[in-house]
């Protein structure tokens, strides 16, 4: 089973891959959470798997060899969850073959069947006149949990870029994964820090949770031990498990809100203006602000300052005092955006009764990381 699950894992991984070589162990291993961050580990839970293997798959007590694994981690457990439920009934007459496996999950039993291509099926023992086929992205996740002696342990690490590869719709995202909560630094002293030790990988994810993350959000993943030895290697992640972003550091939020922008179709160009509005000890980061790919005249860009305060309070003391160190400017106002510890300034050309040419895209960009 372990060369039919490398075949097929090598085969999803080369979609969209010029050449690359394969490896079954990493050039250089991650650091482990269990080394670093002893409760960054995934949960264990109440909830379990049990699997047990068939010595003739017919499901009586006799054929019943033994236990052959027991999962208590709560990312694996979903993972059997996700795929059984997510499974597709297959139509007309079929031909069950002798199941490998007896997974029960809570007071489910199904057989498992390993089938000879790129995907296997199950059977619910309370429906056994109708089989289901798993997706092979969930076919090769179950395959590598089997194949494990012990769970693979989670790495943890920082996004540092993502990407669709349009070929076969997946997702991927770069990691870092040399980072830890305990060492300060910022994003791009991380993704230097790991470039130079050879701690850059693409991982392979699915579309959930590739929505979810943003680039400089810590990360949890267990991958498959097969890897592409590009350059950063390619991997496949068997769970990917969000660590509660750091928000409060001005680095990572600012990294975040520029993400969104650009997500919206805007291109924020950093520029150092001689006068900032420097508001409660805070200076601001400025940008001019364009569609992309879309040509603007140069001398009539428009421009954002972005704010980063340590708190909600200073946010509020920030703006008052704007409001003083205008109050008596006549001057064109930015359209402002509050966000949680961030404040945004878009600076529109027209006043403020007119509807600001890019407003929309700062509106719907300022939605979604509220919601986030």
């Amino acid at each position: 089973m372990r060369s039919i699950l490398a075949i097929i894992i090598i085969a999803l991984m080369m979609t969209g891959c010029k050449s690359e070589a394969i490896s079954n162990t990493p050039t250089v291993q991650p650091n482990e959470l269990a080394s670093n961050e002893p409760n960054q580990q995934p949960n264990r839970t109440s909830e379990k798997v049990v699997i047990y293997s068939l010595k003739d798959g017919d499901g009586s007590k006799e054929a019943i060899e033994s236990i052959y694994q027991t999962i208590t981690e709560a990312d694996l457990v979903e993972v059997f969850k996700k795929a059984f439920e997510e499974a597709e009934a297959l139509k007309g007459v079929i031909k069950m073959t002798a199941p490998t496996y007896k997974v029960i999950i809570g007071s489910s039993e199904y057989y498992l069947l390993i089938g000879e291509d790129k995907t296997d099926s199950i059977v619910d023992l309370d429906d056994s006149h109708t089989m289901f086929r798993l997706s092979t992205s969930d076919t090769i996740k179950i395959r590598e949990i089997l194949s494990w002696s012990k769970p693979e342990k989670a790495v943890q690490g920082l996004v540092m870029d993502k990407k669709v590869i349009t070929r076969d719709d997946s997702y991927r995202v770069l990691v870092a994964t040399n980072w830890t909560k305990q060492e300060k630094m910022t994003t791009d002293d991380w993704f230097a820090k790991a470039e130079q030790n050879r701690e850059l990988a693409w991982y392979t994810i699915d579309k959930e949770i590739y929505d979810k993350l943003h680039i400089s959000q810590p990360v949890a993943i267990r991958a498959a031990a097969m890897q592409l030895d590009s350059s950063p290697p390619i991997r496949f992640s068997i769970t990917a498990q969000i660590i509660d972003p750091i928000l409060t550091k001005s680095s990572l939020y600012l990294n975040l809100i520029e993400e969104e922008l650009y997500n919206q179709q805007l291109l924020l160009t950093p520029i150092s203006p001689d006068k900032e509005w420097i508001l409660d000890g805070i200076k601001p980061s400025r940008y001019t602000v364009s569609p992309i790919n879309n040509e603007a005249d140069s001398t009539r860009l428009e421009q954002v300052s972005i704010y980063i305060f340590n708190s909600e309070q200073q946010l509020e003391d920030g703006l008052k005092d704007f409001q003083k160190q205008t109050e008596l400017i006549n001057m064109l106002y930015p359209r402002i955006y509050k966000l949680n510890n961030a404040m945004i300034f878009y600076w529109a050309h027209g006043n403020m009764e007119e509807t600001a040419k890019l407003g929309s895209y700062f509106d719907k960009a300022v939605k979604l990381l509220m919601e986030k």
